[in-house]
């Protein structure tokens, strides 16, 4: 990333999506955190049209399975993923990209996982 090319307010916001490092905890506390609210907010709040966006993600337990069942409202798609849960977040492929890697931050109860694909940044706070 070029660094001297962004301006001030878009370093703050990369600093402000990223946050800290999750802390120490077990796969277990995650899965609740997730399953915790009835549904989450996920955005990908990019300076720069057409890269921002919302969806709502509602995560489902499902035996010893974890599912995300996402509603795109920006691409106006709806798909439904298997999560795999870890200490430090989760993973799952979105409805049209793959690799959504999510840090669960449990002192942050504004926005408590954020995440990243190859190609964005995202955001998810309880609803």
């Amino acid at each position: 990333m070029r660094w001297r090319s962004l301006s001030l307010a878009a370093i703050g916001w990369v600093v402000a999506v990223t946050g800290t490092p999750a802390l120490a905890q077990s796969p277990e506390a995650v899965r609740a955190a997730l399953l915790a609210p009835l549904r989450w907010t996920m955005m990908w709040p990019m300076p720069i049209p057409p890269w921002a966006g919302s969806a709502t993600v509602f995560f489902e337990a499902r035996g010893e399975r974890l599912v995300a069942q996402i509603e795109n409202h920006t691409s106006q798609v709806s798909c439904e993923r298997e999560v795999t849960v870890t200490a430090q977040g989760a993973r799952f492929d979105l409805c049209r990209e793959s690799g959504l890697v999510l840090r669960h931050q449990p002192q942050d109860t504004e926005i408590p996982f954020r995440g990243q694909t190859s190609a964005r940044w995202y955001i998810f706070s309880p609803r």
